[in-house]
């Protein structure tokens, strides 16, 4: 009876002893992180981070603008002015004004007429002018007298829907007599338009003409 008594109670010192060193072991395995569980909780870490982000407006992806530098290829220089686009760009004529055909009417003017005629009749000698293309005969003249100082007179005549000189130099039409004005010749040759009608080409002679007859008295 003895001897089963202290079999019972070497058997209950190893349950003892079982039941310590496995808490011991199960305290230690709960303990220790796996160096794995670290790297997987970093990792959702990173995705929870992720997915957080606010989404665009409307659901509508953010365009990416990729800025490139310019190049020789989209840049466009001006061009250089050289002899030949400058000839070619601007436009040339001369133009002339000229009352000498009032020198031998002296006598019949008034007397306030005598002092806007010229000594040699020539109110302004030839002289070279810069035009733009498309200018008529009367922009060159406007443009001469404005630069020269020279008093110029005109109405606009809706009937011929041109310019009317009336007066250049304070010489008007009818004071050299009732067939008397003034005119205009380019290279030479009376045009059958008005003077804001014509234009001029480079290279023209504009000759602006007191007459006193008609024309007929123009050399």
């Amino acid at each position: 009876m003895s001897f089963i008594k202290k079999y019972l109670k070497i058997i209950g010192i190893c349950l003892c002893i079982a039941l310590v060193f496995a808490g011991a072991l199960l305290i230690c395995e709960k303990s220790e992180i796996p160096q794995d569980t670290i790297v997987a909780s970093s990792n959702e870490i990173t995705v929870d981070t992720e997915k957080t982000q606010p989404a665009p407006i409307n659901n509508e992806a953010v365009p990416i603008v990729e800025e490139k530098p310019a190049t020789a290829k989209n840049v466009q220089l001006p061009e250089e002015k050289t002899e030949e686009n400058i000839s070619k760009d601007e436009c040339f004529c001369t133009v002339s004004i000229r009352c000498d055909t009032m020198l031998s009417r002296k006598e019949q003017l008034m007397p306030e007429k005598l002092e806007c005629i010229p000594e040699n009749g020539i109110i302004l000698d030839t002289k070279e002018v810069r035009f733009s293309d498309g200018d008529t005969v009367f922009d060159i003249l406007k443009a001469v007298t404005k630069k020269e100082q020279i008093h110029l007179e005109f109405v606009m005549t809706p009937a011929y829907n041109s310019a009317y000189i009336e007066g250049i130099n304070n010489i008007y039409e009818f004071d050299g007599g009732e067939l008397s004005g003034w005119t205009y010749r380019v290279n030479g040759i009376n045009p059958n338009v008005g003077c804001s009608e014509c234009a001029v080409k480079s290279g023209d002679v504009i000759e602006w003409l007191y007459t006193c007859d008609m024309g007929r008295d123009l050399v």
